[in-house]
């Protein structure tokens, strides 16, 4: 009659060699010792193993059928998961009961599997590699075919990238408008109220663009007419022309003169606030933007 049954090693789980390409094995390795009337038990024994979800009675998860192992001095060693795969859903994060059955013998205390066999879950992120999709119970995925396209939400994806939906990601462009007229006479550059577009950027390229209107006079008119001129700062900075900025702008008939200009940037990666400033070309001249009401508007956009 079997006395005792001990446990030598804790359930452990076989991983696989590093490389993608291998899938996670199903098996745990187990060894006891088998001990009879205190003496270890030779020869062979017929021993059962089953897993179950609670320490008592609760549901049967997994077994296999009865295996006669050979003893050699009480030592036996067993893989589980041989006959019967061991699977993601045997191992699904809760606590895991084993019960050892012993020449018909139920040990009396179940043993609880420890946190380590609950690898085998990692076989389920060979999927990624070996069937490319994963699913969600929503419907969404995520597919990378073996041409290396990625498809979010798609499950063909035609091109390297292929998203369905929209994407969010850092702020990488600002605009900022204003219908706001806006008058002065300074011969330095001024800011233009409302028109400052804050980006934040990743070391790449900046495009901005300015739109506005402008009508310089002065009284009486010269001959030659008046001007002004426009420009834009990154954080302050004067990125065109210390005197004439982007572009000059001249009227001697009160004409609202169109302002439209680009700029490209290259700023360090982080957050950049880009303004547009104005000034008048010479004493005595009178600058007015955003006459009559028209939209002015400012925007910076960072390009891929």
């Amino acid at each position: 009659m079997i006395t005792r049954l001990l446990l030598l090693t804790s359930l452990v789980l076989v991983l696989a060699s590093a490389g993608p390409a291998r899938a996670t094995p199903g098996t745990v390795p187990i060894a006891a010792r088998i001990v009879a009337a205190g003496a270890p038990v030779e020869g062979p024994v017929a021993v059962r193993v089953q897993i179950y979800d609670q320490p008592a009675l609760g549901t049967m998860l997994w077994e296999e059928p009865e295996l006669t192992l050979d003893a050699q001095a009480g030592f036996v060693a067993h893989t589980l998961g041989a006959t019967t795969p061991l699977t993601p859903t045997v191992f699904d994060g809760s606590v895991r009961y084993v019960q050892l059955r012993v020449n018909g013998v139920d040990m009396a205390q179940r043993l609880a599997v420890r946190a380590v066999p609950y690898a085998i879950r990692a076989g389920v992120a060979d999927l990624a590699h070996s069937v490319g999709t994963l699913a969600t119970p929503a419907g969404d995925r995520l597919t990378v075919t073996d041409s290396g396209r990625v498809g979010l939400g798609v499950a063909a994806p035609t091109e390297r990238l292929h998203v369905a939906g929209k994407i969010v990601a850092d702020p990488t462009y600002g605009v900022a408008s204003t219908s706001t007229q806006f008058v002065t006479s300074s011969l330095t550059f001024v800011d233009i109220p409302g028109l400052a577009a804050t980006v934040t950027t990743h070391g790449k390229p900046v495009l901005v663009t300015v739109s506005t209107n402008l009508d310089p006079t002065s009284p009486p008119l010269a001959t030659y007419g008046s001007w002004g001129a426009v420009t834009i700062t990154r954080d302050g900075v004067n990125l065109g022309h210390a005197a004439y900025g982007f572009q000059i702008a001249s009227n001697a008939r009160y004409d609202n003169v169109p302002v439209a200009f680009t700029f490209v940037d290259v700023p360090p990666a982080g957050a950049h606030t880009y303004r547009v400033q104005v000034r008048a070309g010479e004493a005595a001249v009178t600058v007015t933007l955003g006459e009559g009401g028209q939209t002015q508007q400012v925007a910076a956009i960072e390009l891929n």
